[in-house]
């Protein structure tokens, strides 16, 4: 892990979604390499580690369209706290 304060996006997802949060870990972390990392994974969720503040909005962007892409069920989202301490929740 890098020094930086790293700043929590979360996926959550539905029980019993398929893929789960442990399976997308994979299909996401090569994409992050440089901008975060994924914290930690299970069934149901995803933490995703933003390296940099700047980069929360377009890296949350990014996960909502890649999600998207892969067709998961409705009720998974895309959630961090805004710089102005706002939590932002972005459905897929």
């Amino acid at each position: 892990m890098r020094d930086e304060h790293p700043i929590d996006l979360t996926v959550t997802l539905p029980e019993g979604a398929s893929p789960d949060g442990v399976s997308l870990r994979g299909y996401l972390e090569d994409d992050l390499r440089t901008r975060g990392e994924v914290s930690s994974a299970d069934d149901c969720s995803l933490v995703i580690h933003a390296y940099r503040r700047e980069e929360v909005e377009s890296i949350g962007d990014e996960l909502v369209g890649k999600l998207s892409d892969i067709g998961l069920p409705d009720g998974v989202t895309v959630s961090w706290t805004a710089s102005d301490g706002e939590t932002v929740v972005r459905p897929v």
